[in-house]
C-alpha cells in the first residue's frame, strides 16, 4: 500500500469516526456564514468530505464545483455523492484555467497536500481578482497539534497531515496578493479524542457549564483552538491601463521656481 492510499484510508477512518463528526459539527455554523458571503459566477470546493461541500447550496452562486482529494475508489470523497459537478484531483495541480473562479473553499485541503505552499499558490492562480478564499484546517498550536505531533511517529488518524503554521499561512496569503477580510476564527478547544462511553455524560456536563467559568472564557481569547477558519480576498488592480495617443497628450503647465538671491550682495548691503 503506497503512502497516498494509506493517508486516504486514515482520512476516511477519521471523518467517519465520532471525533471527525464532532469536528465537522463544531465548524458547521461558522463555515455556513462564510460560504454565504461568496459571490460571483462560480465557486470551487476542495476537500475530502462531500457532505460538507453541500454548504455551497447556501451561497448565491450560479456554478459550483467539488474537487475531491480522496482516491477515486474511496467511498469517503466519492464525487457521485454530491449534487454538483465534481471530479477527483490534487490541490497542487488543479485542472482549471487562470482566474476561473470567484470563490474558493479549501476544506482541510492544505494539510492533505504534499506541498501546502504549492497548493495555496495553485489556488491563488485559479481564483479571479476580487474573489474570496475560505481556508479551514487544523491549528498546530492546539491540542490537535499535539496529537498531530504524536501521529508523525505512530500510526494515527491524523498521520500524513501537514498542519500549516497560521503565521506562515498569513504570510503566504500576503505574498500571493490576498488581504484578510475578517478576523481569523479559532474553534473547538476540547481534547482531540472522544471520551469513553462511561465518561460521555460527565464530559457533556462539563461542556454545558464551560460558559459559566471565567477561566474557560479566558482561554478562548488565545488562538489555540483546534480548528482555524480564515477568509481573505484577492486584491484587484485599482488602475485601468490605456494606450497614450498623440491627441491625448497635454501640454505641461509652467512650473514656478523660487527666486534666487545672491546672499553675498545682500550681506554687503547690510554693512
Amino acid at each position: 500500500m503506497n503512502t497516498r492510499r494509506a493517508s486516504s484510508e486514515r482520512s476516511k477512518d477519521f471523518w467517519q469516526s465520532a471525533l471527525g463528526d464532532r469536528v465537522l459539527q463544531a465548524q458547521y455554523s461558522i463555515l455556513m456564514n462564510q460560504v454565504r458571503r461568496l459571490h460571483g459566477n462560480s465557486v470551487l470546493w476542495v476537500g475530502e468530505t462531500p457532505d460538507s461541500a453541500q454548504l455551497l447550496q447556501q451561497c448565491m452562486v450560479r456554478d459550483t464545483v467539488y474537487l475531491s482529494m480522496a482516491l477515486p475508489d474511496s467511498a469517503l470523497g466519492a464525487p457521485s455523492s454530491v449534487a454538483m459537478p465534481s471530479l477527483n484531483g490534487q490541490l497542487e495541480g488543479l485542472p482549471f484555467a487562470k482566474n476561473q473562479f470567484n470563490g474558493l473553499v479549501l476544506h482541510h485541503a492544505l494539510e492533505c497536500s504534499v506541498d501546502p505552499r504549492a497548493g495555496l499558490r495553485e489556488a491563488a492562480r485559479v481564483i479571479a481578482p476580487g474573489g474570496r478564499i475560505v481556508i479551514v484546517g487544523f491549528n498546530p498550536f492546539s491540542l490537535f497539534g499535539l496529537r498531530s505531533g504524536y501521529a508523525k511517529w505512530n500510526s494515527d488518524c491524523l498521520s500524513g497531515r501537514r498542519l500549516v503554521n497560521p503565521l506562515r499561512l498569513f504570510d503566504w496569503l500576503e505574498l500571493l496578493g490576498f488581504i484578510l477580510d475578517a478576523k481569523p476564527i479559532y474553534l473547538d478547544y476540547r481534547v482531540p479524542f472522544v471520551p469513553p462511553e462511561g465518561l460521555q455524560i460527565a464530559s457533556a456536563w462539563l461542556q454545558s457549564r464551560s460558559h459559566r467559568w471565567a477561566w474557560m472564557q479566558w482561554i478562548k481569547r488565545f488562538p489555540v483552538g483546534g480548528v482555524l477558519i480564515v477568509s481573505a480576498t484577492k486584491r484587484t488592480l485599482p488602475l485601468t491601463l490605456s494606450r497614450l495617443t498623440r491627441h491625448s497628450r497635454r501640454d505641461l503647465a509652467p512650473a514656478g521656481y523660487s527666486k534666487v538671491i545672491d546672499f553675498r550682495l545682500a550681506a554687503k548691503d547690510k554693512h
